[in-house]
């Protein structure tokens, strides 16, 4: 009887006990599969698996630990993002966002390899609130982008404990870097957001729950 040599492969299912030269030909036929789904879901323009690109995903500045993600994809719309998201959740396959330029403390590394859902090119400032003090941003807006723009309104953005240039806004709030604010007190800084949770479903918090703020006008400040 010849001998049959087992092989983990990363996001193959089930692992069986098979030749090794089998598993990668399956291995690869996967992988084609899972690329030719999220192309039909953002477009071939906005899914790479080239080395170069996913090498820049598979460390950080600070972390030693490092991982290759599979898939970088960079979707347009939170529509697409939800498609990604359930897609992931029907075959078991690691999801992690990202935002910011550069990032830190090991966060958004896949050490199981995956798909990394890039927003640091969703840069829309929607709404710069005076009265209230608030702005309505995208994900991949940034200090160094966000205070140029606040700064001809006369205003100033909540700045947190050294900042980088490139650090996206929404994820510093999120991961409650510590602000240092000099004038007003909030308790809650980050009033309303729009997330796509790991279901796949988008949720609604503050008062944009019961839809989106275009839709119902609100001034996007309160419980």
């Amino acid at each position: 009887m010849s001998e049959k040599i087992l092989a983990k492969v990363d996001y193959l299912k089930p692992l069986e006990d098979k030749p090794y030269s089998e598993v990668v030909v399956e291995r690869e036929r996967y992988h084609q599969d899972i690329k030719d789904t999220l192309i039909a879901f953002v477009g071939a323009e906005s899914v790479s698996d080239d080395q170069n690109v996913l090498k820049r995903y598979s460390n950080d500045a600070l972390c030693d630990t490092s991982g290759t993600p599979a898939f970088v994809v960079y979707p347009a719309t939170t529509e697409q993002v939800c498609k990604i998201v359930n897609y992931a959740n029907e075959i078991r396959l690691p999801v992690i966002p990202v935002s910011s330029g550069t990032h830190r403390y090991g966060c958004t590394i896949l050490r199981m390899g995956g798909v990394v859902i890039d927003l640091s090119s969703w840069k829309k400032i929607h709404k710069i609130d005076y009265r209230n003090r608030a702005v309505r941003i995208d994900p991949g807006v940034t200090y160094d982008q966000l205070q140029d723009v606040l700064e001809k309104e006369g205003l100033r953005a909540l700045i947190p404990l050294l900042p980088r240039r490139d650090q996206s806004v929404l994820t510093a709030h999120l991961e409650a870097h510590p602000m240092l604010i000099p004038e007003f007190n909030y308790s809650e800084p980050l009033y309303t957001a729009e997330i796509v949770i790991p279901t796949g479903v988008i949720f609604r918090t503050g008062s944009a729950a019961p839809a989106p703020p275009e839709t119902i006008q609100t001034d996007m400040v309160g419980p």
